[in-house]
């Protein structure tokens, strides 16, 4: 009899140990599970504190000023910048650096958004709003001081910018641009456009020779940047009705003049002004450029 009484103890015993153990077991994956569940839940709330932040920049991006085409804006016309002496046919047109990088820093310091000529583009034909403070930054005929003092300041404030090449002189002359400076220039950001194949006066050139120029200029710019070129400027801002028929026929988006003031719709496409940047601009002048549509 005791013998069965001390089973029965024995068994009584072994069961209450393994419900003891089985109810520990419960309670640790509950923990583990509760654990899990506040962990979820505090991602969740991260991600979601996380996408309201981006939002948040979203809008702060969006909330920049913005205007429509039925107002101008300023396309900046450059040539040469160097701190050397200018040739007598640079006189007028070459910038020093040190007045270029102080333009440059002024735009950056000043919140200014650079335009591509993509961006113009659509502005002007397509009522695609810009920010309010845009500027166009272009540079004419392709010299060789756009690759050693332009785009080193260009990539140092993340500026955007349009060198239009006179495509005849690449490779050939050494106060220009070499076929290996535009393919690196147009892979970081400054777009390589047409100046036409020879710095001649369109105006003066029959409309034969007029797209004969441009033709050859677009085929030589494309072949080398295995790109579209869409844009061109006429050299010394020559130009006639056989050009603006010989633009359209060699399939260019938009012709750059260089009437001395902000480009608008009412321009028409291939007639749009540029703002005139050269070496008597003074800081005050350069202001008044960029800030006022009508400046003197």
């Amino acid at each position: 009899m005791k013998s069965e009484e001390k089973k029965i103890i024995g068994a009584s015993f072994f069961i209450l140990l393994v419900v003891i153990i089985w109810a520990v077991i419960v309670n640790v994956n509950k923990d583990n599970s509760a654990s899990k569940a506040n962990a979820s839940i505090a991602s969740n709330s991260n991600s979601t504190v996380d996408k309201q932040n981006l939002k948040s920049d979203n809008q702060t991006d969006k909330q920049v000023p913005m205007k429509s085409n039925d107002k101008g804006v300023p396309i900046l016309m450059y040539h040469s910048v160097s701190n050397d002496i200018a040739p007598a046919g640079l006189s007028g047109l070459r910038v020093t650096k040190d007045n270029f990088d102080a333009q440059m820093k002024y735009l950056k310091d000043n919140g200014y958004y650079t335009l591509t000529m993509d961006e113009v583009s659509n502005f002007i034909t397509k009522n695609k709003p810009i920010p309010e403070k845009s500027v166009a930054l272009t540079f004419d005929d392709g010299y060789k001081d756009n690759y050693t003092n332009v785009y080193p300041v260009l990539k140092q404030y993340g500026f955007k910018a349009t060198v239009f090449v006179i495509a005849g002189n690449i490779d050939k002359n050494a106060d220009y641009l070499t076929t290996v400076q535009l393919k690196e220039m147009q892979n970081n950001g400054i777009d390589i456009e047409s100046g036409t194949y020879e710095n001649l006066r369109l105006g003066n050139l029959t409309a034969a020779e007029q797209l004969e120029s441009l033709q050859n200029s677009k085929q030589v710019l494309e072949s080398i940047l295995n790109k579209k070129v869409n844009y061109v400027s006429y050299p010394f801002g020559s130009y006639n009705t056989n050009t603006l028929n010989a633009v359209n026929k060699a399939g260019y988006l938009l012709g750059l003049s260089r009437d001395g003031r902000w480009s608008y719709k009412t321009d028409g496409i291939y007639k749009l002004s540029r703002v005139y940047i050269g070496p008597k601009h003074t800081e005050d002048n350069f202001k008044e450029r960029i800030n006022n549509s009508n400046y003197q």
